[in-house]
């Protein structure tokens, strides 16, 4: 939305005339602080920016807005993504491992390289999310040389993949 929201002083309420700048609707804001309303997605950007280990849900009741707008603009800001995330009930939880790509098919058999494509992000995705559950088996693991020989060629292989994926 590219409309701006002016205050306008008002003589007959207590509260301040807000004007759409698109629209020119008018409404009384719900405080008299002198500081600009701003749309819920700078609101939203602020607010993930100040508390990203934040839910959001709990950012979305803090500062007034949905939740999906906290979700929507969560997506789009770089740093934003955390390991854990503080909920409403003040508990920490582990954020889900990434969600696994998904080639609408429309009805239509996928082609090979829409195939490649999902197979290769898939492996990719369980990678990631077995390295991650890995890590609770630091402190009690005994690293044998056949333990990092192992863990080592894993790196190297997926260090290769990526070589010729970005040389594309």
């Amino acid at each position: 939305m590219t409309a701006t929201v002016i205050k306008l002083p008002n003589a007959k309420s207590k509260g301040v005339q807000l004007v759409c700048s698109k629209c020119f609707s008018k409404s009384t804001a719900s405080c008299d602080c002198g500081v600009a309303y701003v749309p819920a997605n700078v609101a939203a950007a602020k607010a993930i920016k100040a508390h990203p280990e934040k839910s959001n849900v709990a950012l979305a009741k803090e500062i007034g807005v949905g939740k999906d707008t906290i979700r929507r603009v969560r997506s789009t800001c770089a740093n934003a993504q955390v390991e854990k995330r503080i909920g409403l009930d003040g508990k920490t939880r582990k954020m889900p491992c990434p969600p696994v790509l998904e080639i609408v098919n429309k009805g239509r058999v996928d082609t090979a390289t829409e195939a490649a494509t999902r197979s290769l992000y898939n492996c990719a995705c369980e990678s990631y999310a077995l390295a991650k559950r890995s890590k609770k088996y630091l402190d009690e693991a005994n690293f044998e040389q056949n333990v990092i020989d192992a863990i080592s060629d894993a790196a190297k292989a997926w260090k290769e993949l990526l070589d010729k994926v970005t040389a594309k």
